[in-house]
């Protein structure tokens, strides 16, 4: 398990790491340009990729400790993805808009795996509807794990369908100060013990292709995310 949905991508196709820079870069706006529109528009947008990427990397994870039956570890994981992740006209338009961005329509089409087509992480979305079927998949999963037996199966059309026909409002102006919650997700992601630390070194000071390098990989208590500085990333 490497990916949420069926249409998405297998592997990242670019450096997550190097674009996680650009969250510390943005923290670092002077405080009288972060009411511009712009800079609220990509430190919100930049936010939410950082942190659904490192989501990303828990999924392998949490199906190593599922197959392996651990469930003290998978319910650890779990806990952290589910933490961050927290008229008749007008009726068939607001399903439309709800069908095509989850179910794709009927049963058929869902079942065939066109379900998440459009692979969106619009308001109300993930809150509403992501969150409520990994908190079901991980609740079934945990139960299996202790009971010593094999996951129901659930009827994710069923869930995705009633999702489609709800009604429910969401914000259509942004609130709050933003820039805040940013460096709250920073600061939480920097904490996050489910991760390692890399620390490379080589007999010379610059590394061309096909030069050896040694890599050491570990999980320093207490973890912490190394944001290398402009010098370090030349």
């Amino acid at each position: 398990m490497n990916k949420a949905a069926a249409w998405g991508p297998e592997a990242d196709h670019y450096d997550t790491t190097a674009f996680g820079l650009a969250l510390t870069e943005l923290l670092r706006v002077e405080p009288a340009l972060r009411d511009n529109s712009a800079y609220r528009n990509d430190l919100a947008d930049v936010t939410r990729q950082v942190l659904s990427n490192r989501s990303r990397m828990l999924l392998p994870r949490i199906k190593a400790a599922y197959d392996t039956a651990d469930r003290a570890r998978f319910e650890g994981l779990t806990g952290t993805w589910l933490g961050w992740m927290k008229q008749a006209e007008m009726d068939q338009l607001e399903y439309d808009t709800r069908s095509i961005i989850t179910s794709w329509g009927g049963r058929a089409s869902g079942e065939e795996g066109l379900h998440d087509y459009a692979n969106r992480e619009w308001s109300g979305l993930v809150g509403g509807l992501h969150l409520t079927r990994w908190t079901l998949y991980f609740r079934e999963l945990s139960r299996a794990l202790k009971e010593d037996g094999p996951p129901k199966t659930v009827d994710w059309f069923a869930l995705e369908d009633g999702w489609a026909h709800r009604h429910d409002r969401y914000p259509t102006k942004t609130t709050g100060d933003f820039h805040r919650l940013a460096r709250r997700v920073h600061d939480t992601l920097a904490a996050d013990p489910h991760q390692v630390t890399l620390t490379a070194s080589s007999s010379r000071s610059a590394v061309g292709q096909g030069t050896p390098v040694t890599v050491t990989t570990g999980s320093p208590p207490p973890p912490t995310w190394h944001w290398p500085s402009r010098r370090q990333r030349g």
